[in-house]
């Protein structure tokens, strides 16, 4: 879901040069054919001049981009060079972020207890070296994963964090995730009050940010929490608003759980 969300440019150092400065902004927006486009011809130049941190965030950047276009090879062997570099060069920064898209890499994989311990080792790095917009941006992670491992309260926890911590910090995209974490573990408990309240301040944040995939997940998950609540006119309103999006944005990063919802709310069986 729910992820890919790691990359803030004011984090990195030295600031972005301008082709894939451009594409860190683009792909807030989720128009990654463009960011990829402008990261090949940035990793032109930084391979020229052999400028190895410039690759460690090129490789990381393009990992990201292909994440919710569910590249699962491309994302995993991406921040596997993200990961090579920053520890060439000693960026402890770098090895934080790299860990983070490893953890992306291997979520899309399924592999759900790898994907926990990378964001768990990248929460650790990123403690010990005081990065509190890397951990925030990554935090969220390690409670989508461990709902997987039926981590519930735990994952509550540090939904609550991560909402807390991007609050603090005007980390407006993690705490979207932090919102719509908490508001899926509130649904998952019965807590539906509590997760509405969740859920729709996930979709009043996601939408200025103009990040699609955020928006029709969070509608996915309120048509969720409408049909446990037997408002199923509601429900189906929020599936046909997040299938909507997701035609827009693209089907691959929530297109088939959306399809699946929206399917389970159908009046006529076919």
């Amino acid at each position: 879901p729910v992820a890919g969300a790691h990359l803030d440019p004011s984090i990195l150092h030295p600031p972005l040069p301008g082709s894939w400065g451009m594409a860190a902004t683009l792909r807030i927006a989720d128009r990654q054919d463009e960011a990829l486009k402008l990261l090949d011809m940035a990793e032109a130049t930084a391979t020229t001049h052999n400028l190895i941190s410039d690759r460690m965030q090129i490789h990381y950047l393009r990992g990201n981009l292909y994440f919710p276009l569910g590249n699962i090879d491309g994302c995993l062997a991406e921040h596997q060079k993200a990961l090579e570099f920053a520890r060439q060069v000693g960026s402890s920064e770098g090895e934080a972020l790299a860990l983070g898209g490893l953890g992306d890499a291997f979520y899309l994989q399924g592999r759900m207890r790898s994907a926990w311990e990378q964001f768990r080792a990248c929460v650790a790095v990123c403690q010990r070296h005081g990065y509190v917009r890397i951990e925030v941006a990554n935090r969220h992670m390690v409670g989508w994963t461990g709902i997987q491992l039926m981590e519930n309260e735990t994952a509550l926890e540090d939904a609550r964090d991560v909402i807390k911590m991007a609050t603090s910090v005007g980390h407006r995209r993690a705490k979207v995730l932090g919102l719509m974490l908490a508001g899926f573990v509130e649904t998952e408990s019965g807590n539906l009050e509590d997760a509405e309240r969740y859920l729709l301040q996930s979709l009043e944040i996601s939408r200025p940010l103009g990040a699609g995939n955020f928006e029709g997940q969070a509608l996915s998950q309120l048509a969720v929490l409408h049909a446990e609540a037997d408002r199923i006119d509601r429900a189906r309103t929020c599936a046909g608003l997040s299938i909507e999006v997701a035609r827009r944005v693209g089907m691959k990063f929530f297109g088939p759980r959306i399809l699946a919802i929206s399917a389970s709310l159908a009046e006529d069986r076919e």
